[in-house]
């Protein structure tokens, strides 16, 4: 076999360590400035030694580079790196160049150079959650070793044993592979996900990891099936008060959320004083030690929202509670429809009533109530609520439940649903227009009230909206759900 010839810059404790695991079919070259490190090197019949800057095009040309196929930076140091790297890429046309990053910035520039940059610390942490953490395995020797190639075995008493990978809505991420037992599966749409499977997740590292942990446990992990982060829109028309700044912050410290964004809306932005304001969260994010990130919208407020919310990165949106005249009710609109309709991650509007005790679930359409429910048992984490499920008879409306239309099938579903995440959910069967009985039922304090989105098309007094009269009628805080759940299970 031909000898692969490779360049090593730094003979530590991580140049000796690859030294003793390259076979004798590499003939290698290793650069360092401490005789010391060469001695604890030892001897290598294929090792030659350089004593010497390898940042040096000299020495490096002395050593003939030219020759070299690989090129490895192992030095703590990681400007030593990128130049050493730089210098095999572009004066000696290296093809395949590796390099150790400790910093942020390295893992940038070696990416400019057209290196593969391995950051020390995540793939250290990677390794080391691995051992500790049973059920999900995250690779560091594929791909960008990020954390977006993870392994996990699907729990038996998982909600998503028995759904095919066609069921689920894998926009950001995907089912690359299933191993059962001794087989490898290369799924397809009718594919059956089956208990005890080992199944290959590859997708944005913060997203699929909330996708695993819902593999693993059978349990959703909130905001994670959509995004990992809470975002606070700042518009001058309709700037979030201090009730909604604490609600917020609330949401993200107690949730599975790795942060706030906070962004300025410049469209109506007027003379409202937005560093006011983000002075005061910032000093309130510090004190509750959330992260926060400060931007600035770039485009016209619903398509920036839109923009913002359609990478994968934003959980859940905070709107404050919009006041609108008689008209706007009879006609159904509002800009808080439009920002539902303008994004498919969870709205909350925010009317301060944390922290959650109770989680009201208004239960018209058993179509548009499971996912809620699921959602609304997840929440309940947050504070130890508990889930009410509001099964709704109105005589006046025909589309909606009537009493023995649905009941069995509601409550079938709540008995699987207790069995599987082992919540109790309160059943209250209640007969009367809907948007008054959710009102009254939700009044309390510390209630949240859960449900499907709202119409796309606005309504009028003879085909009136109930979901969009409920958001809007409400006292109480209210999450709005998307159609579908893009981004996650």
């Amino acid at each position: 076999m031909k000898e692969l010839e490779i360049f090593i810059l730094g003979c530590g404790k991580t140049g000796r360590e690859l030294i003793s695991r390259l076979d004798h079919h590499w003939k290698i070259t290793v650069f360092d400035t401490s005789t010391t490190r060469f001695e604890r090197l030892g001897i290598h019949p294929n090792v030659e030694t350089v004593e010497g800057d390898g940042t040096s095009e000299m020495i490096l040309r002395r050593a003939g580079a030219e020759r070299a196929r690989y090129a490895v930076a192992c030095t703590t140091d990681d400007e030593a790196n990128i130049a050493f790297c730089s210098l095999m890429r572009h004066r000696f046309n290296t093809p395949v160049i590796v390099s150790l990053a400790a910093g942020a910035d390295a893992v940038e520039w070696l990416g400019k150079i057209g290196a593969t940059a391995i950051n020390r610390a995540a793939a250290s942490a990677a390794l080391i959650r691995n051992r500790i953490e049973t059920g999900i395995v995250e690779t560091t020797e594929i791909g960008l070793a990020q954390g977006e190639i993870l392994e996990v075995q699907l729990h038996e008493r998982s909600y998503y044993a028995g759904l095919t990978v066609g069921d689920l809505p894998t926009k950001d991420f995907r089912i690359a592979a299933i191993y059962r037992g001794n087989t490898l599966i290369l799924p397809r749409g009718d594919t059956v996900l089956l208990p005890r499977d080992r199944i290959v997740l590859v997708g944005d590292s913060h997203l699929v990891r909330g996708v695993a942990e819902a593999f693993l446990s059978g349990e959703l992990q909130f905001p994670a099936q959509y995004g990992n982060r809470v975002l606070l829109p700042i518009f001058g028309f309709q700037p979030p008060t201090e009730t909604n700044i604490a609600e917020a912050i609330y949401i993200t410290r107690t949730s599975r959320a790795s942060g706030l964004d906070a962004v300025v809306f410049p469209e109506g932005l007027g003379s409202f004083d937005s560093d006011a304001l983000l002075q005061s969260l910032e000093a309130q994010c510090k004190e509750a030690d959330v992260s926060l990130h400060v931007g600035t919208a770039e485009d016209r407020n619903l398509p920036s929202l839109t923009q913002l919310t359609g990478k994968g990165k934003v959980g859940i949106v905070v709107l404050p509670a919009e006041k609108i005249g008689l008209f706007r009710k009879f006609s159904g609109t509002s800009f808080t429809r439009s920002a539902i309709n303008a994004v498919d991650v969870p709205v909350l509007i925010s009317r301060g009533s944390f922290p959650y005790s109770e989680i009201v679930v208004p239960c018209l359409d058993i179509d548009k109530t499971r996912r809620a429910l699921e959602i609304a048992v997840d929440v309940t984490r947050l504070d130890g609520a508990h889930v009410v499920a509001l099964q709704l008879y109105n005589r006046i409306l025909p589309t909606r439940t009537r009493r023995g239309d649905a009941p069995s099938t509601l409550e079938l579903f709540l008995v699987e649903l207790a069995k599987l995440h082992r919540k109790e959910v309160a059943v209250e069967k209640i007969d009367g227009n809907p948007v008054s009985v959710v009102a009254r039922r939700a009044a309390s304090e510390n209630t949240l009230v859960m449900m499907e989105t709202v119409g796309i098309e606005p309504r009028n007094i003879f085909n009136p909206d109930v979901d969009f009269h409920v958001v809007h009628s409400c006292n109480s805080s209210v999450m709005v759900l998307p159609r579908e759940m893009h981004h996650a299970i």
